[in-house]
């Protein structure tokens, strides 16, 4: 059987953050210039606005059509054409209710390979009820009793849960500004599964 990867969805297949920014940060805010200087995620503090106005303005644009145009991340794009037939590929998010068929229709028009399946864990929005759901990845993987053989994510959080689990999976923090692995964002196709042969 293949080896299971389980990819996250926003800034690692789906560039949001930077798209985001580039979209929309110089119209909210002044602090920051360059997606480069987001340095924390989420970034409402260093950028001077409330969580609430980030979350609306996140949101508003993971639903527009604009979100819908953004290409699939460059180096993983490469590493797919060349490697992605030898493995089996999951997607893991943590999302909002209301972006969860964006991100599928994105996924359907962007994914090259076939997918295993897609998994969601809801992100938390003011006045939304979110019981039965899971409250992380990490209890999603143990609750449907997933075994994946590599987990790409960029939260460190999300990491360090995963790599303390039972899973036996080796983990991956994939670059951003607002982690350690940001030093290796020239290097990102030798971090994934195989290098880039």
């Amino acid at each position: 059987m293949k080896p299971l990867i389980v990819w996250d969805f926003d800034d690692v297949l789906f560039p949001l953050t930077e798209a985001w920014f580039t979209a929309c940060g110089p119209k909210i805010q002044s602090r920051i210039t360059h997606f480069h200087q987001i340095t924390e995620n989420p970034p409402h503090l260093i950028m001077g606005i409330s969580l609430e106005y980030y979350h609306e303005s996140l949101d508003n644009f993971r639903n527009s059509e604009e979100a819908q145009l953004i290409q699939l991340n460059p180096n993983i794009s490469d590493w797919l054409r060349i490697n992605g037939a030898a493995y089996q590929h999951f997607i893991l998010t943590a999302r909002p209710l209301n972006t969860i068929k964006a991100a599928q229709s994105w996924l359907g028009n962007n994914f090259s390979e076939p997918l295993a399946g897609f998994g969601f864990v809801p992100a938390g929005r003011t006045g939304q009820e979110l019981s039965g759901y899971y409250r992380s990845k990490q209890d999603y993987l143990m609750g449907e009793g997933m075994l994946p053989d590599y987990f790409i994510d960029d939260n460190a959080t999300t990491i360090n849960a995963v790599a303390k689990g039972s899973h036996g999976a080796v983990t991956i923090l994939f670059p951003a500004p607002w982690n350690r692995a940001w030093s290796d964002k020239e290097n990102i196709q030798a971090l994934l599964p195989g290098g880039l042969k």
